[in-house]
């Protein structure tokens, strides 16, 4: 035959939710297609399993699987796998990861753990920008419709707020998205991203003091970011009183908070805690926690800031 067309599908290795098992099958999952195209036949130099790990792996498969994302792209061309993996873990809200023993991924979700506190004591250089796109009207996407016998479509998606005709558009590719609806959800997604998070911090710290890692979620504390925020060491602490080695100043009024790391004996990361504090108006080295709750040790650094916003 010189030309045929078919529906093909992806047998793989896929995380079944129901019985928490890796099962051989038919699926359009993103999690599956990364996993087949690190340790599959495709791959030039096959993964062993030991090298995936595939419990961040499942755990994303079922967050892929909650939400509905799919991932139907037909790899016939020629690409590198650093691009193939890429558009795989994009069609999953995620990022491939490799931390030097095995292959992981960043997944694009909230999270909870504070992995580490960053702040002028611990960093250096740190910068600030911010992004002002000049947004066009709508981003323009073609797909392969699935409901239409796989035929090339395309869907217009307005920015959130736009009034009126769609004038100016913008490509966005979205590989292996072969759903009108997920193409919407996926295209106002990247949306609110571009408005909601137009900004890039970066400091850079000795390795030595370098706790997190990519993907990890932080608490950064520094003046340029608000004048309010301030980073001191722990001298003292006497009962509630926290005694610091830097000037802190609170408004009559105001709401502060301290925010800290405790550590257990078997804790490498600790747990990130906040305390409100006790309102003196004007300059002081001492704060006075309010409340119940671990108390930070000698030498800790604490983040000082008005309350809900002292990181």
């Amino acid at each position: 035959l010189d030309n045929f067309s078919g529906v093909a599908a992806r047998i793989a290795p896929d995380w079944d939710v129901v019985t928490g098992t890796w099962i051989t099958r038919e699926t359009r999952s993103p999690a599956a297609a990364y996993r087949w195209m690190l340790e599959g036949p495709a791959a030039a130099y096959p993964s062993d399993p030991t090298a995936l790990d595939l419990d961040a792996i499942a755990d994303w498969s079922a967050y892929c699987t909650a939400k509905g994302l799919r991932y139907d792209r037909v790899h016939a061309q020629g690409e590198s796998l650093a691009d193939a993996l890429g558009y795989a873990t994009h069609a999953g809200r995620a990022q491939p990861r490799h931390d030097g023993r095995c292959w992981s991924v960043v997944v694009a979700r909230p999270q909870t753990l504070v992995v580490d506190h960053i702040n002028p004591r611990n960093s250096r250089d740190l910068q600030w920008t911010r992004v002002y796109p000049r947004r066009p009207d709508a981003f323009r996407i073609k797909f392969q419709d699935a409901s239409n016998d796989w035929k090339t479509s395309e869907r217009i998606v307005p920015w959130p707020g736009h009034v009126g005709d769609v004038v100016v558009t913008e490509q966005l590719d979205l590989p292996g998205k072969t759903d009108a609806g997920e193409i919407f959800l996926e295209a106002r997604r990247r949306q609110h991203e571009i408005d909601l998070r137009p900004d890039t911090i970066r400091v850079t710290q000795d390795g030595a003091a370098r706790v997190a890692t990519r993907g990890d979620l932080v608490a950064v504390s520094h003046d340029v970011l608000a004048r309010t925020q301030v980073a001191a060491r722990v001298r003292a602490v006497i009962g509630p009183l926290l005694d610091l080695d830097d000037v802190v100043t609170m408004e009559a009024g105001g709401d502060y908070a301290v925010r800290y790391r405790v550590f257990a004996d078997d804790d490498t990361i600790g747990t990130s805690i906040v305390r409100q504090v006790a309102t003196v108006a004007g300059d002081t080295r001492s704060v006075r926690l309010i409340g119940d709750g671990p108390l930070p040790a000698p030498d800790d650094i604490v983040h000082f800031g008005p309350r809900s916003s002292e990181s």
